[in-house]
């Protein structure tokens, strides 16, 4: 699981700051690493109370269901920036 997320973590970097205006690509990479830093908070707090419940096999689901519930919002919000300069991506 952990090299899955750290597979992950390669492409979101790479992805994102390509996705905002050059002017605030600095903030807007910032604000989305912030909010992964926020999920990285609740997620422990959450198998805290999913392994008493569910066991190994909860904490699992949890974590696929996430990482599911992530390539889902990149699939139907995300741009395909793969060609394209900067600026065009930007406007």
């Amino acid at each position: 699981m952990q090299f899955c997320a750290f597979g992950m973590w390669s492409a979101l970097y790479a992805y994102t700051p390509e996705l905002y205006p050059t002017h605030v690509r600095a903030t807007g990479t910032g604000f989305a690493s912030a909010v992964g830093r926020i999920g990285s908070l609740i997620g422990p707090s959450l198998i805290g109370f999913i392994l008493p419940a569910a066991g190994q096999a909860g904490v699992f689901a949890l974590g696929a269901g996430a990482f599911v519930l992530a390539a889902l919002v990149v699939l139907t919000l995300g741009e395909e920036t793969k060609g394209r300069t900067l600026e065009s991506i930007s406007h």
